[in-house]
C-alpha cells in the first residue's frame, strides 16, 4: 500500500522529530542544523507555518554558533527568508545573511545542484527586488554566473529573466548606461 503525500509528510516529520530529539541530547552540530531546516520545510508543506518558522529560526541561529558548509548555510537562511516572505514578514535580513556566502554557491554545493541553485537565486531576488535592490543584484548576478554557458531552454530563460531584472533595477536607479 502506497502512502499519499500527507501520510508521507507525516511519516517524514516523525522521523525528523526522532532524529532531532536524538541530536539535541548532544552538542549542537551541523547535523542538527540540517535536520531542523529539513523539518522546517516539512512543517511548511504541512501548512504548520509557526512551527516551521521556529525550526528555521533555530537552525539559522545555530549557523552563527557552529561552522557549517556554505550550501547548508545558504539553504537554512534562504529557507527562512522564503518562509518569512510567505508569511508577510521581512525576508531581507535572512536573504542578506545567505548572500554573505553566495560566492561559494557553484551548482555542486551541498543541497544545490545547478538548477536548484539558480531557482534559489531567482526566488530570493524576487523577494528582495522591491525592498533591497543591492542584495537582489547579488542574487541576480549569481544567476547570470550559474547560467553562463548553459544551453538548455530553462537555464537560458532564467538568464534572460535575470538580465531583464538587472536592467530594470539599473534603470529605476537612473543608472541608464548600466541598464543597457
Amino acid at each position: 500500500m502506497s502512502l499519499n503525500s500527507e501520510e508521507y509528510l507525516l511519516k517524514t516529520l516523525a522521523e525528523y522529530n526522532e532524529e532531532i530529539g536524538r541530536l539535541e541530547e548532544q552538542e549542537p552540530s551541523g547535523e542538527l542544523i540540517e535536520a531542523l531546516a529539513n523539518r522546517g520545510n516539512v512543517l511548511s508543506m504541512l501548512e504548520l507555518y509557526s512551527s516551521s518558522l521556529d525550526d528555521l529560526k533555530y537552525a539559522a541561529a545555530l549557523t552563527e554558533e557552529i561552522e557549517t558548509d556554505p550550501g547548508t548555510f545558504i539553504y537554512v537562511h534562504t529557507a527562512l527568508g522564503k518562509m518569512c516572505g510567505q508569511l508577510g514578514l521581512d525576508a531581507a535580513p535572512h536573504l542578506r545573511k545567505a548572500a554573505e556566502k553566495l560566492d561559494k554557491l557553484n551548482g555542486t554545493a551541498r543541497h544545490f545542484d545547478s538548477k536548484r541553485a539558480v531557482r534559489t537565486c531567482m526566488d530570493s531576488s524576487d523577494l528582495l527586488i522591491e525592498e533591497d535592490e543591492e542584495t537582489a543584484l547579488i542574487y541576480l548576478n549569481k544567476t547570470i554566473e550559474l547560467t553562463s554557458g548553459k544551453t538548455d531552454p530553462w537555464m537560458e530563460n532564467c538568464r534572460i529573466s535575470a538580465l531583464f531584472d538587472i536592467g530594470n533595477i539599473e534603470f529605476d536607479s537612473e543608472r541608464y548606461d548600466d541598464a543597457l
